[in-house]
């Protein structure tokens, strides 16, 4: 069932909510609901500039998010201007950060307001500085590395790989944290990683990209 044929009033809350947001029209395709129009970007005092966008709801929406797309040419549609390179859909996130900006079942203007405001601030403010904002990920898989190795405040991937390495043993709350500091893990990194294996367990194929990094072949 189509989202918003399985309850009108679900819907009727979604065009509710895109009052908020007068540039972008709601299109119909078929049974396919798209957002389409310009997106403003400001500054602190100013408009900084406009982009053209085309956001398609996904058919189970709210639980899973919408894919972006800039329609006005104005970003190369690159890895380092994070779009993804299958569709030229912009990467607004990790998937592990989902959960934080946009948590599945969470409404569209959400989404507008969080994700889709702070890529095209990113998009706007790179041009005009070469910076980015909010810092800016690695592609791919690494990505994925980065983020357990800040979010565990350690700077080596041999460090992160001995934390996914106690995954497999039993009772290791006793043993020496695998950061190094020769204290008890259930005194030093324990909650911090059970914390960080719940992030994990939802993205799909996680278990892969454990094994592919403790056997070497993430690089």
């Amino acid at each position: 069932m189509i989202w918003w044929q399985e309850s009108q009033e679900d819907f009727e809350e979604f065009k509710r909510e895109m009052n908020d947001f007068p540039s972008l029209e709601i299109v119909m395709e078929g049974e396919k609901v798209n957002l389409v129009g310009d997106w403003p970007v400001y500054g602190s005092t100013r408009l900084i500039r406009t982009y053209h966008i085309r956001i398609e709801i996904p058919h189970n929406f709210p639980f899973a998010m919408p894919k972006v797309f800039e329609t006005g040419n104005a970003i190369p549609k690159i890895q380092d201007r994070h779009f993804n390179p299958k569709d030229n859909s912009a990467c607004l996130l990790l998937p592990i950060e989902q959960s934080e900006h946009w948590p599945l079942g969470s409404n569209i203007s959400l989404f507008l307001n969080k994700p889709v405001k702070e890529f095209f601030f990113s998009q706007a403010f790179y041009e005009l500085t070469g910076d980015w904002p909010f810092g800016s990920w690695p592609h791919g898989e690494s990505a994925l590395v980065q983020y357990c190795l800040e979010y565990l405040s350690i700077k080596r991937r041999s460090d992160l790989i001995k934390f996914l390495k106690y995954i497999e043993i039993g009772n290791r709350a006793k043993m020496k944290c695998p950061c190094g500091r020769r204290v008890r893990f259930e005194n030093c990194h324990l909650q911090k990683f059970k914390s960080l294996i719940n992030k994990l367990q939802p993205i799909q194929k996680w278990q892969l990209f454990r094994k592919k990094l403790v056997s070497g072949e993430i690089t």
